[in-house]
């Protein structure tokens, strides 16, 4: 009689260990898809974060590029004219750059007496640099005031 008890114990566990083998394996798998999800993102993030800088380091070295003493006397003497640039230091980043003069002002505490003083000249430049293929952009404007002798 003890043997018929075992015997019936044993064939009532076999199709539970399958079953639970088999929850192991479904709990597994989703883990490991979660975790590719999560790769995944983590990867989209960091090219995001990669992009957005280079675009902006882009925008900032053409705004730098344009401000050169040779642009501030072009337009200084110039005024109606803006100095424009489309050259990018990275290959995929459109980059449009413009130089404008703002205006010209006394400057107020610099003056030699007389009709002979010092006027600021103002201007802006702005910058902008973007990825079509992931929808990154940046602008920069930068305002820059420059003291000169004015005209006699």
């Amino acid at each position: 009689m003890h043997s018929s008890i075992q015997k019936t114990g044993l064939r009532a566990q076999k199709g539970s260990v399958l079953l639970v083998a088999l929850i192991l394996v479904l709990v597994s798998a989703l883990l490991g898809v979660s975790a590719m999800q999560s790769s995944n993102l983590q990867s989209q993030l960091t090219n995001n974060v990669r992009f957005e800088q280079t675009t902006f380091r882009t925008a900032e070295a053409a705004v730098e590029a344009l401000l050169t003493p040779d642009n501030i006397f072009f337009l200084a003497s110039n005024q109606d004219d803006t100095v424009n640039s489309t050259q990018s230091i990275e290959p995929a980043v459109q980059v449009e750059a413009y130089f404008e003069l703002l205006g010209v002002a006394p400057a107020i505490g610099y003056s030699l007496g007389g009709t002979n003083g010092f006027q600021n000249i103002k201007f802006k430049a702005t910058s902008v640099a973007s990825v079509e293929s992931v929808n990154s952009a940046k602008k920069i404007i930068v305002g820059v005031k420059r003291l000169a002798i004015a005209d006699i």
